[in-house]
């Protein structure tokens, strides 16, 4: 269930947002008025937070976590649990920022 709710969390974050930056253990979100919103791991856990300040814990007891770009507009996050249950899922976005 968790999983499903991140996954909820990560599309409304895309929807509402122009640019998305891209790293190993993070995303970060821009939004129009531009908010940051970030989802990134640190330790065992995947935590939300907008403009670098506070934080929301999504996920517990991750293992492994890793935003895999595969073209300009497609990235994949993979998570792995630590009773070893995978997640895998593929996103699609346009970086309005750039390509307006």
């Amino acid at each position: 269930m968790e999983l499903r709710q991140f996954h909820f969390f990560v599309d409304q974050a895309l929807n509402q947002s122009i640019q998305v930056q891209l790293e190993e253990n993070g995303i970060h979100f821009i939004q129009q008025d531009g908010i940051k919103v970030t989802y990134e791991r640190y330790n065992h856990i995947i935590r939300r937070r907008v403009n670098d300040q506070g934080h929301e814990i999504l996920l517990r007891n991750v293992s492994h976590y890793e935003v895999i770009p595969q073209t300009d507009d497609i990235f994949v996050i993979k998570i792995i649990r630590g009773d070893q249950h995978a997640f895998q899922r593929t996103y699609f976005y346009n970086d309005f920022a750039s390509n307006p």
